[in-house]
């Protein structure tokens, strides 16, 4: 079990970071369009709320990865840098994102200020992107220091 706990972690945080990827590679030809054309470009994400739900299953199941850990006196510092960075991408969201999507009715509609909810919603999502690629890592790291006997024993 502490091995598929761990395998889903890295596995769930992995999809969960190449959503958020997505926004940071378009971030510098995203944050140049007209409201018209960037209106058209915010309707591709319909549908992508469900992508929340990868990362609240990452973020339990690296808090299994660490509480497991943590009984096997395991060095727990990868894994509480993944959550932490995994908590903080969730704080990016509640204060930039989520108001950014309430105030343009999930980018249906443009307010006066929209260009800077634009930078809001882009730059926090680009953030969170790298927050969570440094969770991954950090995750990996847990990984691959571990020391052999706990590989063969099947306790990682």
């Amino acid at each position: 079990m502490p091995k598929t706990i761990r395998f889903l972690s890295l596995l769930t945080t992995t999809l969960y970071a190449s959503f958020l990827l997505a926004h940071l590679w378009e971030f510098p030809n995203k944050i140049r369009l007209s409201a018209a054309d960037y209106l058209t470009v915010q309707q591709n994400y319909r549908g992508w709320a469900f992508s929340a739900i990868l990362g609240v299953v990452a973020f339990i199941l690296t808090l299994l990865t660490l509480i497991r850990a943590r009984r096997q006196k395991a060095n727990i510092w990868p894994i509480v840098v993944s959550l932490l960075c995994q908590i903080a991408a969730g704080i990016l969201f509640a204060l930039f994102t989520a108001p950014a999507n309430t105030q343009t009715n999930q980018w249906l509609e443009l307010p006066t200020n929209w260009e800077q909810l634009r930078t809001q919603w882009e730059v926090s999502h680009s953030v969170s992107a790298i927050l969570y690629i440094l969770a991954l890592s950090a995750l990996f790291l847990d990984v691959i220091n571990r020391p052999d006997n706990e590989i063969k024993k099947g306790l990682i």
